[in-house]
């Protein structure tokens, strides 16, 4: 799978049918959910399942024109940043009419690799569901309980019914190997977490963790040589845990430097929010 790649690519994996009558109708669902899907714009390629895997069934690579995720965009209000005359740039909702307006709309990564992988998600949770899938789901042997059944039944949207019946194994964005390549050597080769680029590529969830383990963990240099610092006093001088006289300082100390770090955490996410908005 992942020759083909990209960040705006979802992967669908069916279930892999255990009776002989089911392959039938499993190739029956692949090719009514890929139907489904183009009726929204999206595009599919099947990939079968390989011998050397039994256990995987087939599955469905989802890929997105860009006008089909900057439709999703203006739905969904995605902020971006708009031209002004004074070239500093101001948040705006994005609309496609008024696409020329933003900033990098003429390139090829105007939507950041997590933006496009939210907006792609986002549109295959609306890809309706019908009565056809009904007519081919009630012919295959469910493993589920009469509650997942029911919601299913209630639900409009095709791919919570699909995991909700448990027809497939997984579904989850494919990687775009250049930007994984060029996020990877970014934190090999520097001293500090390239969260900004964290960012772009995994979204601000994952680069708020990573922002507060570089935060933490440079933040842990004060306290750190403060008490190397005591601890050659200490051996030197020969003083001991309970003799020692500027110990109870370092304690006063490290409950100044909680306070400060706080207050400075509070300022530097404040500030990562505000510009991932």
């Amino acid at each position: 799978f992942f020759g083909l790649c990209t960040m705006e690519e979802y992967l669908i994996t069916f279930v892999n049918p255990v009776r002989d009558g089911d392959v039938v109708i499993i190739e029956r669902l692949v090719r009514y959910v890929a139907k489904q899907l183009a009726i929204v714009g999206l595009e599919t390629e099947t990939v079968l399942a390989s011998p050397k895997e039994p256990n995987k069934g087939t599955s469905l690579v989802v890929s997105s024109p860009r006008k089909v995720l900057e439709a999703e965009a203006e739905v969904l209000q995605l902020i971006k940043v708009a031209k002004t005359d004074d070239g500093k740039g101001q948040w705006m909702d994005f609309e496609a009419k008024d696409g020329n307006l933003f900033v990098g709309y003429e390139t090829e990564d105007f939507l950041l690799p997590s933006e496009a992988s939210y907006l792609l998600q986002c549109v295959l949770e609306g890809v309706p569901l019908t009565d056809e899938f009904w007519d081919i789901v009630d012919t295959y042997k469910l493993k589920v309980g009469t509650i997942r059944y029911g919601r299913a039944r209630r639900s409009t949207s095709l791919m919570y019914a699909l995991q909700a019946l448990n027809l497939v194994e997984c579904t989850m964005p494919l990687h775009r190997p250049d930007c994984q390549h060029d996020v990877g050597k970014a934190i090999l080769r520097g001293l500090t977490v390239p969260v900004v680029k964290v960012h772009n590529y995994f979204g601000a969830n994952t680069a708020f963790y990573f922002a507060w383990m570089a935060f933490y963990t440079y933040g842990l240099g004060a306290p750190a040589l403060v008490g190397i610092l005591l601890y050659l006093h200490m051996r030197h001088y020969g003083y001991t845990v309970d003799t020692h006289p500027y110990l109870p300082l370092f304690g006063v100390f490290v409950v100044l430097w909680a306070i400060c770090f706080l207050r400075f955490w509070t300022r530097q996410s404040n500030e990562w929010a505000c510009r991932w908005r």
